[in-house]
This record gives structure tokens, sequence and C-alpha cells, in this order.
């Protein structure tokens, strides 16, 4: 009964690959893979973020002669999102969605675009959005 059921879902249901020449020996589902150049990518935008974040702090300080406060929530946004960015490229969710669930795959596409791509703008500084968003009229 098990075999027979197991054909009936082959004909009805077969596997859709993300991507079809992907579909060799899968390692197992839940495996996270680290991925170091992704990681290294990932600091880096990172570390150009707080940089940029510091030496335009300290310009504009010099400049009108007044304190600011650092945008930490802004900060930890575009963190977060670079986290999120790294779960959804290297955790169990890529090679689920890349072999055996297409579904999965497109949630995983859905992940990148929304609340990655929402925290990231959410992350960046008042005076970046300002002097780039100009042209919106806002």
């Amino acid at each position: 009964m098990t075999n027979l059921m197991n054909i009936i879902l082959n004909i009805l249901c077969p596997l859709a690959y993300a991507h079809p020449g992907l579909a060799k020996d899968a390692p197992q589902w839940w495996s996270w893979n680290l991925e170091l150049g992704l990681l290294m990518g990932l600091i880096m935008v990172a570390l150009f973020y707080f940089v940029s974040i510091d030496t335009r702090l300290e310009q504009i300080e010099m400049k009108e002669n007044q304190r600011l406060l650092y945008p930490w929530k802004k900060a930890i946004c575009f963190v977060l999102g670079l986290l999120l960015f790294y779960v959804a490229v290297a955790s169990a969710i890529d090679p689920l969605g890349e072999r055996y669930l297409f579904s999965v795959h497109m949630f995983q596409h859905v992940l990148m675009i929304y609340p990655v791509a929402l925290l990231m703008v959410v992350g960046i500084p008042d005076w970046l959005e300002c002097r780039h968003f100009a042209f919106l009229g806002t």
C-alpha cells in the first residue's frame, strides 16, 4: 500500500527543482552552510556602514558645532537586515529550497525582498536619506 501511495504521489506531484542542475546528491536539508564569501561581504558592508556613519557624524559635529546622537536604532535595523539576509542564504532554507521544495525557494526570495530590504532601508541614516531621496519631494 505504501509503495502504491509513493508511486501515485510521484506521478501526481513531481518534484519541482528551483535549479534543475543542482539536483544531484543533496546534503541533509537541515544543515547550515558556512558561506565565507557571503559572510566576508556582509562584514565589509557593515564595516563600511559604521565607518561612514562615524565619519559623517564627525563632519556634521565640526560644521555645526553641536553634539549629535548616534543613530543606534537605525544601525540595529541595518544589521538585522544583514543577519536576516545571511540566514536566508546560509541556513537550512537554502538547500531545502534549492533541491527539494520550490515553495521554500520562493519563500527565500520573499524573505530577501521584503523584510531584508525593509530593514536595510529603515537603517539608512537621516542625513543620507535626505540627500539621496530629495528628488521625491519629501
